[in-house]
C-alpha cells in the first residue's frame, strides 16, 4: 500500500457511535436516538447495517450547535437539538 493511498483512507475513514459519542460528549445511545430522529445525517453499511458518520458531517453539526448556542444562549440540550431539525 502506498502512503498517499493510506492516508487518504485515515482522513475518508467514517467514525463509529462510540468515536462520535465521545466527540459530543454525549453517551453512545444519545448518538443513535439523533442519528434514528435525523438530527445526525448517517450512513448504513454492509449486510448488518452499522452506523457509520461523516467527519465533516459531525463537524458541520458541532458548529451548528455552537451558533444555536452563541445566539440563544442556552448549553446544550432540547433548545438547539430543535434547531437542529429546523424548528419543530
Amino acid at each position: 500500500m502506498h502512503f498517499e493511498s493510506y492516508k487518504s483512507e485515515s482522513l475518508d475513514r467514517m467514525l463509529t457511535v462510540d468515536e462520535v459519542a465521545h466527540l459530543l460528549h454525549v453517551h453512545p445511545s444519545t448518538v443513535r436516538r439523533w442519528e434514528k430522529q435525523g438530527q445526525l445525517k448517517s450512513y448504513r453499511l454492509g449486510s448488518k447495517g452499522v452506523i457509520r458518520f461523516k467527519r465533516e458531517d459531525i463537524s458541520n453539526f458541532i458548529n451548528f450547535a455552537t451558533n444555536c448556542r452563541a445566539e440563544v444562549g442556552v448549553g446544550y440540550g432540547k433548545q438547539w437539538l430543535k434547531g437542529a431539525k429546523g424548528g419543530e
